[in-house]
């Protein structure tokens, strides 16, 4: 004999288990006779005898366990399903920012490749690798610590290349500096014009024609080392 102890209130977290209980012979045999007891199969197979209500009661149990554990069951789903979810759109956005990159780095590409072939005249004056000259804007923009742009070759200015830049972007792009002017350009130059050139080769150029004191930039796009000059016609400053 059993009977079905659930502690009240009964929710799941009262206890509830099966006991044996004690009974004589007769009495059990009264009882099943009278149809007071019934054989029930236990969770574990084990097969006694029992009151009807002592097996509602663990039926009214079992279905809360059920609905408890399909509740869980389906609150994992759940949360398994938000994380693959998350999981994907992650990957989404990973796909669409490298996409992005990709297509930034194309037209950058491209934009570096027509800049380039706009200055293939310069780079003949210049006689400056075309290779060499992204890394010499970098210097530019790095020491100037401003929004730089190219303009074009000036006949005024030695077939130099014009440099403009502005502080910010409220301001006008103004005349900067000039790029590698011939030094027969140099007899009446701006005093605060500055003049960039990409190594040694072009400052002795600079240093043998000028005829007043001269600003002038070196920007070594090899060995990425810059420094500044003041050169004219008296000692070097």
């Amino acid at each position: 004999m059993a009977r079905y102890t659930w502690a009240a209130p009964h929710t799941l977290k009262t206890k509830a288990a099966w006991t044996h209980i004690s009974c004589s012979l007769h009495d059990a045999i009264q009882w099943i006779l009278q149809g007071r007891v019934h054989a029930h199969t236990g969770p574990d197979t084990t097969v006694w005898w029992t009151a009807h209500t002592y097996v509602q009661l663990a039926i009214v149990r079992a279905r809360l366990e059920a609905d408890a554990e399909a509740f869980l069951q389906a609150a994992a789903a759940e949360q398994r399903r938000q994380a693959a979810e998350q999981r994907a759109a992650a990957a989404e956005q990973r796909r669409l920012a490298a996409e992005g990159r990709r297509l930034a780095a194309e037209e950058q590409g491209r934009e570096q490749r027509a800049e380039q072939e706009r200055l293939t005249a310069f780079f003949e004056h210049a006689g400056m690798d075309a290779a060499l000259w992204p890394v010499f804007m970098h210097m530019v923009h790095s020491t100037s610590g401003k929004a730089v742009e190219c303009g074009a070759q000036s006949p005024a200015h030695g077939n130099g290349l014009l440099l403009y830049s502005r502080p910010h972007k409220e301001s006008a792009f103004q005349l900067a500096g000039v790029v590698c002017p011939a030094p027969s350009a140099l007899t009446r130059w701006p005093a605060d014009l500055t003049i960039l050139v990409p190594g040694q080769t072009w400052l002795s150029r600079i240093e043998t024609a000028a005829h007043t004191s001269l600003k002038v930039a070196i920007l070594n796009p090899v060995t990425k080392r810059c420094t500044y000059e003041r050169v004219g016609p008296g000692p070097r400053r």
